[in-house]
């Protein structure tokens, strides 16, 4: 059985990922790891919200979402929306948001502008934030590391998983189905 995570721990691998790459202090996990529960939801709204204009937070706070840890190969995985120009790349049916297939184009086209934008290498931050929807896992953060991390030859992937909780079918909901 997998292992549930608490989102609050989610936030604040979050916040440490994004926090690192502009405050380049060397004990930023240690500070964030001490920041009360009210201020790491506090922070990791106003980072996700505002400042990277995502949704992760929106995701990781919603209960109707599980978290767990899980370890996957990158030809599971499948990106989100980066910015117009990847995503017009990103929507070609031969792609249609497949991480493998994203960075064989990457490597195929030689396109200067990707080739700059995502980067071979082995992140820092190793782990990233992804739901389950439409049968598929998506990456909601950290598509340009898992990119370069692929283009690295790493296909083993470590994610926070979300899955959306199915309604508990009672009686009651039965009933009032077949009413």
């Amino acid at each position: 059985m997998d292992k549930f995570i608490q989102p609050i721990v989610i936030g604040r691998y979050y916040l440490v990922a994004e926090l690192s790459k502009i405050i380049p202090e060397d004990n930023l996990e240690t500070y964030i790891s001490h920041l009360g529960e009210k201020d790491t939801w506090k922070l990791f709204e106003a980072i996700s919200v505002c400042y990277r204009n995502n949704s992760v937070f929106r995701h990781v706070q919603d209960v109707a979402y599980s978290w767990t840890e899980a370890t996957l190969n990158a030809e599971e995985i499948y990106l989100s929306d980066v910015n117009e120009y990847v995503n017009n790349i990103l929507r070609l049916p031969e792609i249609n948001y497949h991480s493998v297939r994203f960075c064989e184009y990457i490597l195929k086209s030689k396109d200067s502008r990707l080739m700059k934008e995502f980067r071979p290498g082995q992140p820092k931050y190793s782990k990233y934030i992804a739901i389950t929807e439409n049968e598929r896992v998506k990456i909601i953060d950290g598509i340009h590391r898992l990119v370069g991390q692929v283009l690295d030859k790493n296909s083993n992937v470590e994610l926070f998983l979300g899955s959306k909780l199915q309604p508990a079918v009672t009686d009651s909901n039965q009933n009032e189905a077949k009413i």
